[in-house]
């Protein structure tokens, strides 16, 4: 029997490389950006619980790797004349769609977080830890993306610096404003806290 497991993340959280790697799992169908029945479930919609879903996976990533992973996206987009596509940016708004999903994810049994960055510096633990929630065998090589992700869980080809997490190298790309932005984002809501008020104080120290 097939276990349906439907993926939610802002952009830029992961939710490709999230679905890449559950996509080598035996006998799990994951549900991208539809329901089981085909009705439109957009991954980066609000989370909302569907029929026939066994599992959620809620896909998040540190606010400061978040904000530059859309500065860079969107400077794709500039370089590109007539590409459409809204800016998720503000840290306001990340604040808002982030604290919905941590509701869920903390209120719901069949839930669980996967931190895309902690997925970048420990996959095998974060693999480990992905296998006993789903409660199925792991493929005998589970394969992590060594480049940068494109649409339906597949590897762009780009090339894909994963020092830039590892080392936390995009920490020097905050701004003094940005981070007291952030430090305000986080204590507007105690999920937000939860999730990363710890890691803002290490990084901040």
């Amino acid at each position: 029997m097939s276990l349906n497991v439907k993926i939610y993340g802002q952009k830029r959280t992961g939710t490709n490389m999230t679905e890449c790697v559950l996509n080598q799992f035996d006998n799990v169908s994951v549900a991208v950006n539809k329901d089981l029945s085909g009705n439109d479930a957009w991954k980066h919609g609000p989370a909302k619980r569907l029929p026939g879903i066994d599992k959620y996976v809620f896909c998040v990533k540190n606010p400061a790797a978040w904000l530059v992973s859309n500065k860079k996206h969107d400077a794709r987009i500039d370089a590109q004349p007539g590409w459409q596509e809204p800016r998720w940016k503000t840290l306001p708004e990340w604040a808002a769609r982030e604290a919905q999903y941590l509701r869920c994810a903390y209120h719901w049994p069949d839930a669980i977080v996967v931190d895309s960055v902690r997925w970048i510096q420990t996959a095998k633990d974060c693999a480990e830890r992905l296998q006993s929630f789903l409660g199925v065998p792991a493929p005998a090589t589970l394969e992590f993306p060594n480049n940068a992700m494109s649409m339906n869980g597949c590897a762009s080809g780009a090339k894909f610096d994963k020092s830039f997490y590892t080392e936390q190298k995009y920490l020097s790309e905050i701004t003094e404003k940005e981070w007291s932005e952030m430090f305000t984002a986080l204590h507007s809501d105690k999920h937000l806290t939860q999730m990363w008020g710890n890691w803002f104080n290490q990084v901040r120290r």
